[in-house]
This record gives C-alpha cells, structure tokens and sequence, in this order.
C-alpha cells in the first residue's frame, strides 16, 4: 500500500481542469474575434461554436468544483475554482450564444444553418444549465429577513 496520501491531489486536479477549461474557451473566443483574414467572423463563429459550449469543457468545470465539494471532505480552497468555474462557464455561453446567432446567418445554406442549431442550441442549454447549478457555490447566501412587529 502506498504511503502517499492520493486526496491531496483533489486541489491541484480542480486547478487543472478549471485552467484548461479556462484556456480552452478563451483560445476559442480568440479564434472568432481574431482569425484568418480569408474568413468572416460569421464562418469563424460557425465553426467554434460547438467547441466553446461543448460537453468536455462544462464537465471539466462542474467537475472542478464537484472534485472539491462533493468528493470527501469539503475543501474550504474550493471557492476561487467555483469563481473560476463560473467565469469560464459564462464565458462560454456568451460566446456560444454569439457565435450561434451569427454563426446561423454565415451563407452555407439551410442545412448547416439547421445543423448548427440543432447541435449548438443543446449544448448552449447545457452550458447555461451548469451555470446556474454552480451560481450557489459563489453568491453569498442572503441574510433572513427580520419580521415586523
């Protein structure tokens, strides 16, 4: 049996899974606004609209902050990946709800239009869905209210 105590990865796997996530949906953000010269932003939206609002990256930011919540003892370093976590996740849904909306007007015809509706508007629900589940871990909870004499 290993000596080495495997929970004390929990914090720095969080890191690592909210940086990428992070990077991920900033690089894709990047590729819209700045791209190549020979696209217009609407194909350049078109085509990095699934990857910002994509499954893989709203799993590593729930997971993030699941792997330090849910997972064992709850760590009290949890909230600055929960902060992270949800400006990643609002990231990506601003720019998938962008990107989506331009992305549809590119000119490819109705069919990649359709196409891309069909696929980005789940995975835009989806992102959307993990950012109101994680709103609890950051927003401090309100005081109650006091009742009138």
């Amino acid at each position: 049996m290993s000596k080495f105590d495997v929970a004390r990865l929990r914090e720095p796997a969080a890191w690592a899974m909210v940086v990428l996530g992070l990077v991920y949906v900033l690089v894709r953000i990047g590729r819209v606004l700045v791209g190549d010269p020979d696209t217009t932003i609407m194909e350049r939206a078109s085509w990095n609209t699934l990857d910002m609002t994509s499954p893989y990256v709203v799993a590593l930011f729930v997971g993030s902050v699941l792997l330090l919540t849910k997972l064992g003892e709850p760590s009290p370093k949890a909230k600055p990946v929960a902060y992270a976590a949800v400006a990643g996740l609002g990231m990506g849904a601003v720019g998938g709800m962008f990107s989506l909306v331009l992305g549809v007007f590119t000119g490819d015809g109705a069919r990649s239009a359709v196409e891309l509706v069909l696929l980005g508007a789940p995975a835009l629900a989806l992102t959307a869905i993990a950012l109101v589940y994680l709103l609890p871990q950051v927003v401090p909870d309100r005081p109650a209210a006091q009742g009138h004499p």
